[in-house]
């Protein structure tokens, strides 16, 4: 229910903030014992129950061993409850009023578990991945902090250059990868900057904020922000839900953005998104 969830609105500095810097942080967004029991239901969609009759479209269990990150793609098709959360108005509401949009659509959800001293995760925007006008919804399941290898985002980084495919990178989980891009698109503004005579951004504009946030606790940022995660330095895990959410009349058409994941689920006979796989949020 909506109790469940700890806004249904934005204040209007709050949308001023993410405009400017292409992301907004949220002290509470769901309560923290809806956290706790989707927690406990991860794990056991991991172990490969399923209480809707359908599997997530992909279930990476990092191995079994607790030493790489447990990943999981639209875990709402696999869990009644994360469905429930996934695809809930409120969710939707917020996200669609941020982005100035009229309703909003789920695109894909992505359940990440960072192990204890687990690994960074390599600068991106997930533009690249997602194609134009995505917005994500980040919410941590579990205290986040910098220790524990939060979100990080580059304030400012939307209004960069570089369209498409310039904010992808093949292994996120590449320590060498983790700011070659970021850093390539600094490169790129700059050289932008000084054809028409205005000022670069030096390495001091590269300083990340952290999405350091209690239980339930999240964010949301543009599909053009630069984004993504050091090591974690605690022997915590780290569990965050993200969801992926574009426009309500978003099309999926061959050769745009999205195509090359999200093609499979196309309809043969129109551009218009299914909703037995893109649900309808608001």
């Amino acid at each position: 229910s909506s109790a469940a969830f700890g806004m249904l609105g934005m204040a209007a500095p709050e949308r001023s903030a993410f405009q400017r810097d292409g992301f907004v942080i949220l002290q509470r967004m769901i309560c923290p014992q809806l956290c706790e029991a989707l927690a406990a239901r991860l794990t056991r969609v991991v172990a490969g129950e399923s209480d809707t009759g359908r599997l997530p479209d992909a279930v990476d269990a990092g191995g079994g061993n607790g030493r790489r990150t447990v990943h999981v793609t639209n875990i709402w098709k696999g869990d009644s409850l994360f469905r429930d959360a996934v695809c809930s108005a409120a969710l939707g509401q917020l996200v669609a009023e941020t982005a100035g949009w009229d309703g909003a659509r789920v695109l894909q959800d992505q359940v990440f578990l960072k192990p204890g001293f687990g690994g960074p995760v390599a600068f991106h925007r997930d533009e690249a991945y997602m194609g134009e006008d995505v917005v994500t919804c980040w919410i941590a399941l579990d205290d986040c902090s910098p220790r524990d290898g939060t979100l990080e985002y580059v304030p400012g980084s939307h209004l960069w250059p570089g369209q498409g495919r310039a904010g992808f990178v093949r292994f996120l989980y590449d320590k060498k990868e983790q700011r070659r891009k970021l850093h390539a698109c600094l490169r790129e503004w700059n050289t932008v900057q000084l054809e028409q005579g205005l000022d670069q951004l030096g390495e001091e504009d590269l300083q990340s904020v952290f999405v350091d946030v209690p239980r339930g606790g999240g964010s949301i940022h543009t599909g053009r922000t630069w984004h993504g995660s050091s090591e974690n330095t605690s022997s915590r895990p780290r569990p965050g839900l993200s969801i992926h959410f574009v426009p309500v009349d978003c099309k999926l058409r061959e050769g745009d953005g999205r195509w090359r994941i999200f093609g499979k689920y196309a309809s043969p006979d129109s551009d218009s998104m299914l909703c037995e796989h893109f649900p309808v949020s608001w």
